[in-house]
């Protein structure tokens, strides 16, 4: 598997930079938050770190976690990075950067390669003479892994020491697998209690919806109560005042809706939407008074007056009742005597 360098930095976005041994860029992401399980798994996609690298001097809490999972050293520089020395040490990259996360995370794995890159050549340079270079990511991985183990040892171990140098390699990679896995699973525990929280917020949510659409309806029910309550309330005014009520419709519209509430049913009705007259002929009113010329007959009595001419009170007009009666009989008038007119035609 191939050893990398990884730079790490995390926050309320996270970034990670994995470079090659031989500091070429592999990998250049950012994650939303801390999310480790997915970070541990981008990084294991590409290879099997042998730094975990920081831009600053206290080694962050998250780079030591993670640094903790793969079982590898930190490398971290004496003081924190300036943002001047990141940009200068990632300027052969800067295209490819996408937001501060990259920058600081690029850095810091390019600060982690400048240091130990003349330990990597001269184990290059090593291995070479020796003809054993494709060794060189195992030799590598070991050599950062374990202490107080010089080059020679590590590939006398992997090229078949002693049983207990053997058993020392196979610990390094059983340990490094064991505690991945472990955290992957810590990973999957955490999501899945993540996900439960979601669903029995989200039963939560849509209870809470059915509630609020209900009072929602008592809302508009309640609006509609309070309005005919008010208008029925203007009609008696209107009485009091010795005046015969008129309901005002802007619209002839939700008919059924007011005859439930107040009743049409011997009702006079002032509108000019004649486009809707018909509408009224099944709901028996008295009359309807209007401001337009309208020819077609209806089955109610069709008045043509001025508004100006009606009192106004809140949502209903007043007319006296004598000029009711006066135009009312004027149109019967008309209506007889059109009548007649026909009926001699049929002669």
């Amino acid at each position: 598997m191939r050893s990398i360098i990884v730079g790490f930095d995390a926050g309320l976005n996270s970034a990670i930079a994995i470079l090659s041994t031989e500091g070429g860029l592999l990998k250049l992401s950012t994650f939303r938050g801390y999310n480790k399980g997915s970070i541990i798994r981008e990084i294991l996609k590409v290879g099997r770190p042998i730094l975990i690298s920081t831009d600053k001097k206290e080694t962050p809490k998250a780079v030591k976690d993670l640094a903790r999972t793969f079982g590898c050293r930190i490398l971290r520089p004496k003081r924190d990075l300036s943002r001047e020395e990141k940009e200068e040490i990632v300027k052969e990259y800067k295209e490819k950067i996408e937001d501060t996360h990259q920058l600081d995370a690029l850095a810091s794995a390019l600060f982690s390669f400048r240091k130990i890159r003349r330990k990597i050549e001269l184990v290059e340079r090593y291995l070479k003479e020796k003809n054993l270079l494709e060794y060189k990511d195992d030799v590598l991985f070991y050599l950062f892994r374990l202490k107080g183990t010089n080059l020679e040892q590590i590939i006398k171990m992997l090229l078949g020491g002693s049983e207990q140098e053997k058993e020392q390699v196979e610990a390094v990679k059983e340990r490094s697998g064991e505690e991945i896995l472990a955290e992957l699973l810590k990973e999957r525990i955490e999501l899945q209690r993540q996900l439960k929280k979601l669903k029995d917020e989200i039963s939560f949510y849509k209870k809470l919806k059915l509630k609020f659409d209900e009072l929602l309806d008592y809302k508009t029910k309640f609006e509609k109560l309070n309005y005919y309550f008010n208008l029925l309330k203007d009609i008696e005014k209107v009485r009091s005042m010795r005046l015969q009520p008129v309901l005002k419709l802007e619209k002839i519209e939700n008919l059924d809706e007011i005859d439930a509430y107040i009743g049409l049913e011997g009702r006079i009705i002032f509108s000019n939407d004649k486009e809707a007259f018909g509408l009224l002929n099944k709901y028996g009113i008295k009359c309807l008074m209007t401001e337009e010329f309208f020819e077609k007959q209806m089955k109610y009595p069709i008045l043509r007056i001025d508004k100006n001419e009606l009192k106004e009170v809140g949502n209903v007009y007043g007319i006296e009742e004598k000029k009711l009666d006066s135009m009312l009989k004027e149109v019967l008038k008309e209506e007889l005597k059109r009548w007649i007119e026909e009926e001699r035609e049929k002669i």
